[in-house]
């Protein structure tokens, strides 16, 4: 490439210097075999003069060969040629636009050089033809007829160029088509796989709806961003394909997520590099419109969406892409991510890009990178990175790098002036830089070499670039120094006067600018061909011209030759006597009078020089001694602060520890993190590109499936969206059952006495429960559906592949062409179905989970029901048999007492005796006198005593089981003692259980009770004393007090409370006349035998029969 390189700047050297219209047959050869990089760098380092007179011998070349188009259209790769050629030639352009409008195949022949010569602004004394509009029309109606990235792309190039605000221009029905074809196209499936192509409609919809604001500026919204509305956006985005793709915050998302998957398409390095680099501009375009708000929210829409986000840097970092490429996509990922959240690897990344890039970025584009990225990476960018551009900036000054070289240096140097103008951190690293050491030896050097330079005949391009280059970093360096405020470090004053001055005198000398190739192109004077032979020899290369005359002349007669020369020896004979008298002398006269014009100016421009020395000279001394009287006030305003300083440091180094553990540990994290980032990251690539292997050889497969694929690609949409509603009602459903199961629970805790409107409602609610079951399990069985469905569509799709495959061999020669669409189509169809087939797979165990969870949530509230409903029963039990016990044993008690003929108001004489945990009896007590005691209506337990076990709590079944037993048990004993015979019963009497007594309601101190009900073995019953055989049946109570034993009244559990009540409601009495009528009650005595009985339950009222 560089010997191509060399061989076609050689070969244009000498076409420019060729004294007679050289044929260019050898440089169309070299230009079809050079690339479009190699063009301009032929073109751009030559002088304009030498540039305009290329164009002219392509121009008039233009009617001898057919090949001298293609030199044409190759050499308008170089945008100086195309300007040179436009301003020598202006009707070239509407010439050229007429025969591309004239038929289908001129069309064809020109339509490439048209749309290359509208792709760049036109030159301003250039106006643009009115048969562009035509040639647009045509060139967008070509587009929409075959919907390629190749036929779009040219819309795109001519928008982004000269015909900017063409689409203004157009009737508004035109306006209408073109804005419904570009949305038709827009919306077609192809557009969805093709990366280029939706990222030309990207930048055709930009161009169509915001023309003005697509000038390489960032966008910024001045003051607080309103909200984010769809009517906000309809208003902003009126064209149809305007709407598709910023209509909504939906649509924003979805174009956000199309960008980033392009781009990282573009970095795997299949696109050609011009186009991989403009797409790439077309994104960063793209996010410039689209809010803050919403490029920061979108990571968090969904996890795809941070997924990708967090896949470009890596992309960026690890693809291996070219510089240009690099550079581009960095300032694209500053846009999306913006400046607060840049990864450290990324902006040292783009530190190194930018300094790289003046060798490979191209010079046109690049004002538009930087007016984007600099704002964004600024304020991260690392001090010695900034110095460092500073030092080779300066640097480039005193060299002299080529031309694109210096196009890029000139417009880094005014966008990072405009960067530090509004952006504070990157002025105050700036002006740190400028205030250090090395740079202020440069900028020292940078005046003195300025000094010494004579700028005299900037002739070529890169002389001019050179001196315009010089001209911005001087400007920048005097805005810096104006912008910076009181508390940033300042610029001296007298380097800041050298600089204005330097900046007068490089505008002065501007004037004197002038191409030395004018005086050297006049010397040779123009000759005609029939003079060559009389005239001095000059040292130029002459033709032969007499044997050329003979061999066109001998066709003639005799009479017409000899005619001929005798009047050429005429003519020659009259030009050689005026060149021996007039012209010769003249000539060389004109040459002494050039020869002293150049020397007049070159001593002008001296004395000029020395003048703006003294000047410099007699400023330097003033700002040398102001700068010490500065000087002077700065060391005691330094002593000062010094002071300040020292105290500031004690408290700051202890802060400084602090901070360096912090930073130790986070560091030690940050690397355990991306460690286990990277080996995340391998794992996902060698699986990523395994896939990628896979779909491609399911491609090869799939392509003559494409209808089926259409219809079950229908279906399963259809599908997918009847879930979507289901699922959403269901989770609707859902969230309304739940809140009403919350509002239950709520009633049940406020509303618990109200027992059976409480029931009802939980039956209800386990009813409704049960319905939800049932429907969750029939949304199950439908999911699995689904999912058979799915399976069924493969296996046949599957089947329709192995059925299809002989199929192909047979037309695969016949339809080749037909297969490559039918291959892109069942591409774009294959990735749409495999999307759908992941959603589904994704909703499907979205189902599933939310299935366990609410099966979960369900088991909860069933547990939460259980124990309320058994909560409300033991409730509603306690205070039912309360009550009851209490009328019973009040009834009963009265109704005994007036059976024995004792007043009611005086109470038995009952004694109570417990036993301890262990069945230890105690020591009997004295006996009382008798003496009739008030009957205790409640139940005590002993203070201090431990509470009895369940066993021995209330009045067991087996103690009252049979009435024989229990009357005749005192006289068991009393045989067992005596000896006696055990007296017999005629009758036994029918069985018959007594309550236990409870304490009323209202002497309990909370409403939660321990169970007294449990079974005493027959070890534990209370015998009765020994009486005499002929008391048969006798009656005793065992009534627990509480003042005799200092008890208090004992708090039971509610779980012994229930077990109590359901002992006492099993309990009943069988008290008829006949009993009591014969069943005398002795009060504190049996049956006149004068002794109490030895036991008695400690916690409540026992009788025995």
């Amino acid at each position: 490439m560089t010997d191509l390189g060399a061989a076609l700047s050689s070969e244009l050297t000498r076409i420019i210097e060729c004294p007679y219209p050289a044929s260019l047959s050898n440089l169309a050869g070299l230009l079809t075999r050079a690339d479009t990089h190699a063009v301009r760098a032929c073109i751009q380092d030559r002088p304009r003069c030498a540039v305009s007179k290329l164009a002219t011998i392509v121009y008039s070349a233009l009617p001898l060969g057919a090949y001298t188009l293609r030199v044409l259209h190759r050499l308008c790769h170089a945008p100086e040629f195309r300007d040179e050629l436009l301003l020598l030639e202006p009707q070239l352009l509407n010439h050229l636009l007429s025969k591309a409008n004239s038929s289908q195949q001129d069309f064809e022949q020109y339509g490439q050089l048209c749309v290359l010569l509208l792709s760049r602004a036109l030159p301003d004394a250039i106006p643009l033809p009115a048969t562009a509009h035509t040639f647009f029309l045509n060139v967008f109606a070509n587009a929409t007829h075959n919907p390629k990235a190749d036929t779009l792309k040219p819309v795109y190039c001519m928008l982004n160029g000269a015909c900017r605000r063409l689409h203004s221009l157009l009737p508004s029905d035109m306006q209408r088509r073109f804005d419904s074809e570009l949305c038709t196209i827009l919306k077609s499936i192809t557009a969805g796989n093709s990366t280029m192509l939706l990222l030309w409609i990207c930048g055709i919809v930009l161009f169509a709806e915001h023309p003005g604001h697509m000038k390489g500026t960032q966008i910024l919204h001045a003051g607080p961003e309103p909200p984010i509305s769809t009517e906000s956006l309809r208003q902003q985005w009126t064209t149809p394909s305007g709407q598709k793709l910023f209509g909504s915050l939906k649509d924003l998302y979805k174009t956000i997520n199309l960008t980033c998957l392009n781009v990282i398409w573009i970095l795997r390095g299949q696109v050609v590099e011009d186009d991989a680099i403009e797409g790439i501009r077309i994104a960063s375009r793209v996010l410039q419109f689209i809010d803050r708000d919403v490029k920061d929210n979108w990571p968090k829409s969904e996890d795809k969406a941070d997924s990708l986000f967090r896949r470009i840097p890596a992309k960026i970092l690890g693809s291996g892409a070219t510089p240009p490429v690099v550079f581009e996509t960095l300032s694209f990922y500053a846009v999306l991510a913006g400046s607060k959240s840049l990864p450290q690897e990324i902006v040292t990344q783009y530190e190194s890009s930018i300094s790289k890039a003046a060798c490979t970025t191209d010079p046109d584009r690049v004002a538009e990178i930087l007016s984007v990225s600099l704002p964004l990476f600024g304020p991260q960018i690392r001090d010695g990175a900034v110095e460092n551009l500073l030092s080779d900036i300066l640097e480039a000054c005193a060299s002299k790098p080529v031309s694109h070289q210096l196009a890029y240096l000139i417009s880094l140097v005014d966008e990072l002036t405009t960067a530090t103008v509004t952006c504070g951190n990157l002025r105050t690293k700036i002006l740190h830089a400028l205030s250090s050491t090395s740079l202020q030896g440069k900028l020292s050097n940078f005046l003195a070499i300025m000094s010494e330079n004579k700028i005299v005949g900037y002739c070529t391009h890169a002389a001019s670039l050179h001196q315009h280059f010089i001209s911005a970093t001087i400007a920048s360096l005097l805005t810096i120094a104006l912008a910076a405020h009181p508390g940033e470090s300042q610029l001296p004053f007298t380097f800041t006067a050298a600089l204005v001055n330097k900046q007068r005198s490089l505008q002065l000398s501007t004037g004197h600018c002038q191409c030395v190739h004018s005086s050297d192109s006049s010397k040779p004077l123009s000759i005609s061909f029939f003079q060559q032979a009389s005239t001095p020899y000059t040292g130029q290369h002459r033709q032969d011209w007499s044997k050329r005359l003979h061999s066109e002349l001998e066709s003639q007669n005799t009479y017409q030759t000899e005619a001929i020369m005798r009047s050429v020896a005429q003519i020659c004979g009259d030009l050689e006597a005026r060149c021996n008298t007039v012209e010769e002398p003249l000539q060389r006269e004109k040459e002494k009078s050039t020869a002293f014009e150049a020397e007049v100016s070159q001593l002008t421009q001296q004395a000029e020089e020395l003048q703006a020395k003294l000047v410099d000279d007699v400023y330097h001394l003033q700002g040398l001694e102001k700068e010490l009287e500065d000087a002077n006030e700065e060391v005691r305003r330094l002593e000062r602060e010094n002071l300040e300083i020292v105290e500031e440091k004690e408290s700051k180094c202890a802060r400084l520890q602090e901070i360096e553990v912090s930073l130790d540990e986070s560091n030690r994290n940050a690397r355990e993190e991306l460690l286990a980032a990277q080996e995340s990251f391998s794992g996902k690539d060698l699986a990523f590109q395994s896939k990628i292997l896979r779909l491609e050889e399911e491609i090869r497969s799939r392509h003559v499936a494409a209808e089926e694929l259409c219809s079950t690609i229908s279906q399963l949409k259809e599908s997918q969206l009847k879930q979507e509603q289901d699922y959403y009602s269901l989770n609707k459903r859902y969230e309304h059952h739940q809140a009403r199961l919350h509002e239950t629970e709520e009633k049940l805790k406020c509303e618990r006495t109200n027992s059976s409107c409480q029931v009802d409602e939980m039956a209800r609610l386990e009813k409704q429960v049960s319905e939800y079951q049932v429907q969750l399990e029939n949304r199950e069985s439908e999911l699995k559906d689904a999912i058979q469905q799915l399976r069924i569509l493969q296996d046949s799709h599957q089947e329709l592949e192995r059925t299809s495959e002989q199929t192909m061999r047979s037309m695969a020669g016949k339809h080749a062409h037909d297969m490559e669409a039918a291959t892109a189509r069942a591409d774009e169809d294959r990735k749409a179905l495999n999307i759908q087939l992941q959603n589904v797979l994704q909703d499907c165990q979205r189902e599933k989970d939310n299935h366990s969870k609410t099966q979960g949530d369900l088991q909860r509230s069933r547990a939460l029901i259980s124990l309320h409903e058994s909560r409300i029963e033991e409730l509603q039990g306690v205070c039912k048999k309360e009550n009851d016990e209490l009328d019973k044993l009040k009834t009963m008690c009265r109704t005994v007492l007036a059976q024995v003929g004792y007043p009611s108001q005086e109470p038995l004489a009952i004694r109570s005796a417990s036993r301890s945990q262990q069945e230890i009896p105690e020591p009997r007590t004295m006996r009382e006198p008798r003496s009739h005691r008030r009957r205790k209506s409640a139940i005590t337990t002993q203070d201090g005593e431990p509470e009895a076990p369940r066993s021995t709590q209330g009045i067991t079944n087996t103690a009252m089981e049979n009435p024989a037993n229990a009357s005749f048990a005192s006289s068991e004993s009393y045989s067992s003692q005596s000896g006696g015979p055990t007296p017999k019963r005629s009758k036994p009497w029918s069985s018959f259980k007594v309550a236990a007594m409870q304490t009323p309601h209202m002497q309990k101190p909370i409403p939660i009770s321990k169970s007294v009900s449990s079974k005493l073995s027959p070890v534990k019953r209370s015998a009765l004393r020994q009486m005499s055989p002929n008391r048969r049946h006798t009656v005793g109570f065992a009534v627990a007090e509480s003042e005799e034993e200092g008890g208090v009244i004992g708090i039971l559990s509610p779980r012994k409370r229930r077990g109590s009540l359901n002992a006492s409601e099993q309990a009943d009495f069988n008290l008829d006349d006949e009993f009591l009528a014969c069943t005398p009650l002795t009060p504190g005595f049996m049956a006149g035998t004068g002794k109490v009985p030895d036991e008695f339950d400690d916690d409540a009222t026992t009788t025995e029969l």
